[in-house]
């Protein structure tokens, strides 16, 4: 089950946990439909290696489980 979705959008790349009070948020539910930041669509997987998003929180900010790059770019 999808955890996280990524904005598609490579000058954004918000990050969106779908996981909340020890469940995880279906698709289905999903409210926003687009990235508030910039209104580009969500992605499940990581735009640099491709593979589903998972993410691993390092010095507060958002990682790729697997290629480990940082994922959003508006972070510094």
């Amino acid at each position: 089950m999808q955890s996280f979705l990524i904005c598609k959008n490579p000058s954004c790349h918000m990050v969106l946990d779908l996981r909340e009070n020890g469940g995880v948020t279906l698709l289905s539910e999903l409210i926003i439909e687009e990235c508030p930041e910039c209104g580009s669509r969500w992605s499940p997987a990581c735009p640099f290696c491709g593979k589903p998003l998972e993410v691993v929180w390092r010095a507060k900010l958002p990682h790729c489980l697997n290629c480990h790059r940082k994922l959003h770019v508006k972070a510094t």
